[in-house]
């Protein structure tokens, strides 16, 4: 008999649409490129955010950061 168990890995909070239950959230940041990585460097992030699903379906979606499973429903 064995005495190992299944290790569940933890629930990750981030950020998703409430409109349409997407995950595809973007945020708008401040960057500088890096001379010795020949690669952006991100300075900042800023305020504004959106759902990149609902941008592309014209539509104006509300992102929130948290767990989807949160949810009890997404509007379709």
């Amino acid at each position: 008999m064995s005495n190992h168990q299944l290790e569940i890995p933890a629930k990750k909070p981030g950020w998703f649409c409430v409109t349409c239950g997407a995950e595809e959230v973007f945020h708008d940041a401040q960057v500088r490129w890096c001379r010795d990585t020949q690669d952006w460097e991100v300075v900042a992030v800023l305020d504004d955010h959106w759902c990149e699903a609902c941008a592309n379906a014209g539509k104006e979606g509300e992102t929130v950061f948290g767990e989807l499973e949160d949810q009890q429903e997404v509007p379709v």
